[in-house]
């Protein structure tokens, strides 16, 4: 299955929502959600980002059914400038993985497939 997946920008996002921490550029860990995922980045979703278009964090996410999180350094690549959902103060924004490993990349592509087929298709790990 491997050597069928591609290493591109514009990989498929699927919706994705499971807990996610990062840490900001000043060392302060943070709280958040997904909204979306890809093999090139993801879309957190928090109450207060403290975090700026083109800072670098690092990102730690737990999708289910994988026993070790998946770890990447990222660059904030947008941000929202009101809030998602509705009343509630929570802003979201987009983060390029930066240093993905390979077998993470596998992993996000193979979740990915998974979240995006239709359920009577989805046999697999997760």
């Amino acid at each position: 299955m491997r050597e069928q997946v591609e290493r591109k920008r514009n990989y498929p996002r699927a919706t994705l929502d499971v807990a996610a921490r990062y840490l900001t550029q000043e060392g302060n860990q943070r709280a958040a959600a997904t909204g979306n995922i890809s093999t090139g980045g993801v879309l957190l979703i928090a109450e207060d980002p403290q975090v700026m278009p083109h800072d670098e964090i690092h990102v730690s996410l737990q999708p289910p059914g994988l026993e070790q999180p998946i770890e990447s350094s990222a660059r904030v690549v947008w941000m929202s400038d009101r809030p998602l959902i509705g009343d509630t103060i929570v802003f979201g924004f987009g983060v390029q993985f930066l240093d993905l490993g390979e077998a993470d990349f596998y992993t996000l592509a193979l979740l990915v497939e998974k979240l995006t087929r239709a359920p009577a298709d989805a046999p697999g790990p997760f």
